[in-house]
């Protein structure tokens, strides 16, 4: 009976690790944003143009993007880079930057879609807004 639990936990381990990684092998590279869009807090949605690119270096665990959109009641541009990490039994990217100011900021996006050719990311901003990204190869 021991050696089967303990059999079994090592499974769990194993096949744990191998969904991380398989996160990690999918969103690693570079990124071009081909969509973008925003919900608000109504629920009605605003498509928009969106140019740029995210790059994630899996085995570093870091991360640069730097990214413009534009709809009928919203623009803006982020440019940062720092670190991630996977959150939430791989199901957000976690990422965090130094602001000008130092501080340290953190903020993240749920994966929503990831495969060797596309990623799809959401996350919420200030104004309770969700943004959706969709990037490909």
């Amino acid at each position: 009976m021991k050696k089967s639990a303990r059999l079994l936990i090592l499974l769990l381990i194993v096949f744990a690790c191998n969904k991380e990684q398989n996160v990690l092998d999918d969103i690693n590279g570079s990124w071009k944003i081909k969509s973008f869009s925003l919900t608000d807090n109504e629920g009605i949605r605003y498509e928009g143009n969106a140019k740029g690119e995210l790059t994630i270096n899996s085995s570093s665990e870091t991360y640069s993007t730097n990214v413009t959109y534009e709809t009928t009641i919203l623009n803006d541009s982020f440019n940062y880079s720092g670190h991630f990490k996977l959150i939430k039994n791989n199901e957000s990217l976690e990422l965090t930057y130094i602001k000008p100011t130092t501080e340290i900021y953190t903020f993240e996006f749920k994966l929503i879609y990831a495969s060797k050719d596309y990623l799809k990311i959401e996350y919420w901003d200030e104004s309770y807004r969700l943004n959706t990204l969709l990037y490909s190869r």
